[in-house]
């Protein structure tokens, strides 16, 4: 008898030649076949249970009641007896709403802000599939989500990552046995244009700097003889800099989280000139008028460059127009770190300097240089020219 309320044909025997140590199940299936099954559990107890359970669903399914709702309920009832604990259901909704709590704790705060917008489209773009368990979403659902993404301006490289994020939620879903298969492996990823940003020359910098006022010119700078990102130049502070060893150390945000990983470049002498011509101390930001302000949107940081970009003349290819009118161009203030990295490469710096110096390089620093290492990149840094006039 199980706990069903009836009475089955039902039971568990051991492999008599002692080859498996797991109980095999014993019952009748809907055409009235007698069919042997391994629980795959070496409890005697545990292993009635899922013989009952197969039992109970080939009655079900003789008598014509059987459907998906009653399988999965059949399924998490016996689960529940086996484990102990209830099944936790998940929808493409809640689903994606956990994985982004759990994921912002070890992401970094802009990572975890742009994975949580690609979460909120998505969800959003399911409509009320959003409601339905999260192994219904199919690979027509992530290509509706991608076109609707290009169609709203998205370039074909940034509908491609807003899937890739996609498709991590669901590979995790995957590795928890949620879902049998990750809806976006089918799907092959857009042409993505092999236009990338360009550096400047460095008569487009020496431009850019003549007409730069108030705490971009230093930033400038910052850029050029550093190859820092634009968010990290912003949020500096002087107590990132060593002044015995002429040394400026930072954590880059985008790895802030995930490695823990300090950058330190040695100091140019010209920009040493320009950051000792008004120093400051301890946590005051070295960019009082760019600090803790948002790099993207028709106000950030971004776009403020570009205006002093064009009242200097200096523009880059236009890759493509998106249908909102925006434009995407080869030349912006990224182009700084290819212009540090190509002023480098081009006077022979090693490459693996070179990772160190832009923080590529593979592990963390832990200690900032041994003295050969400092001297090596100081070197290094020394081969930019000056720009400044």
């Amino acid at each position: 008898m199980s706990d069903y309320g009836l009475t089955f044909m039902a039971y568990v025997v051991k492999d008599s030649r002692g080859r498996s140590p797991y109980w095999v199940a014993c019952y009748t299936d809907a055409t009235g076949r007698r069919l042997k099954k391994s629980t795959k559990l070496t409890n005697k107890k545990k292993a009635l249970e899922v013989a009952f359970a197969l039992d109970h669903g080939e009655h079900l399914a003789r008598s014509g009641a059987f459907n998906e709702t009653r399988l999965r309920e059949l399924l998490e009832e016996t689960l529940e007896r086996l484990t102990g604990a209830p099944v936790q259901h998940y929808t493409a909704e809640t689903w994606f709403k956990w994985w982004i709590e759990k994921g912002t704790k070890k992401w970094s705060a802009s990572t975890a802000e742009r994975y949580a917008q690609v979460a909120r489209d998505f969800v959003s773009s399911l409509g009320q599939r959003a409601k339905l368990p999260l192994e219904h979403i199919a690979d027509k659902d992530i290509l509706s989500y991608r076109d609707a993404e290009s169609g709203r301006g998205l370039s074909n490289k940034s509908a491609n990552l807003a899937v890739k994020i996609v498709s991590m939620c669901f590979a995790d879903a995957l590795r928890q046995n949620k879902i049998k298969f990750n809806p976006c492996l089918g799907l092959g990823a857009l042409y993505e244009d092999q236009a990338e940003r360009e550096p400047f020359t460095a008569a487009e910098v020496k431009r850019i700097l003549k007409v730069a006022t108030g705490d971009w010119r230093r930033a400038i700078l910052l850029a050029y003889f550093t190859g820092a990102r634009l968010t990290d130049i912003a949020n500096l502070t002087w107590s990132a800099l060593d002044w015995d060893k002429e040394l400026l150390v930072f954590t880059p945000e985008k790895t802030k989280r995930r490695k823990k990983k300090s950058v330190g470049v040695p100091l140019h002498a010209e920009l040493k000139r320009e950051l000792l011509k008004n120093p400051g101390v301890g946590t005051a930001a070295i960019l009082p008028g760019l600090v803790g302000r948002e790099t993207g949107g028709t106000r950030g940081l971004s776009a403020e460059f570009k205006a002093i970009m064009l009242k200097a003349g200096v523009r880059g290819a236009v890759v493509r127009h998106t249908a909102h009118g925006r434009k995407n161009e080869t030349k912006g203030f990224h182009s700084f770190r290819h212009s540090f990295n190509s002023a480098l490469a081009n006077r022979g710096v090693a490459r693996e300097v070179r990772q160190v110096l832009t923080g590529h390089a593979s592990e963390r620093m832990n200690e900032i240089y041994t003295h050969r290492e400092l001297e090596t990149v100081r070197s290094a840094i020394s081969v930019i020219p000056a720009i400044a006039s």
